[in-house]
């Protein structure tokens, strides 16, 4: 956008984090032989859903302006990555899981999720982003999957909550 290659050159630089696992000062994590990458690089992994696709909608924009197939088997790995393990953040086909399954997504997290799926879908062509996007968006609730949700999020919410506590208090 700006005609400055300097920027570009550094954005390729940038891209070397997807390349190195969190050992060695990266982003990236292989389960099973897919690849994943984390918003916090730390251990335990937080595994948080929405960061994980910012970072593969910045890889795809870059691959946009750059046409670098480096950069789009970044992006791609990344998508094939998230097709695996998308079922690890989903609870009951209704909702999305905020990182490592410590508390349902808040409402406007789990919206982000559906948007972001949605973007990630029309961009890659695959499909199992879209039906998750769609099972995950809230005006498909019943009534009653809504007061599911709300008191699994307030329950394992306020359980996070205490385990942070606790943990703080003791020497």
């Amino acid at each position: 956008m700006t005609g400055r290659q300097d920027l570009v050159h550094l954005c390729r630089a940038a891209t070397r984090v997807f390349e190195k696992s969190v050992e060695e000062g990266g982003l990236r994590t292989f389960e099973a032989g897919h690849a994943l990458y984390e918003e916090y690089p730390a251990y335990p992994l937080p595994r948080v859903l929405d960061g994980f696709l910012f970072s593969l909608l910045g890889l795809y924009d870059l691959f946009a302006q750059t046409n670098d197939p480096h950069t789009f088997r970044l992006f791609a790995d990344g998508i094939e990555g998230l097709k695996h393990w998308l079922p690890w953040w989903d609870y009951r086909g209704k909702w999305s899981w905020y990182g490592s399954h410590r508390y349902l997504s808040p409402p406007r997290y789990n919206e982000l999720n559906c948007a972001l799926l949605t973007s990630l879908a029309s961009l890659s062509g695959e499909q199992t982003l879209r039906r998750y996007a769609e099972a995950w968006t809230p005006a498909r609730l019943t009534p009653l999957g809504r007061a599911e949700v709300f008191l699994v999020f307030a329950f394992t919410k306020n359980r996070s909550r205490l385990r942070y506590l606790l943990a703080r208090r003791l020497p």
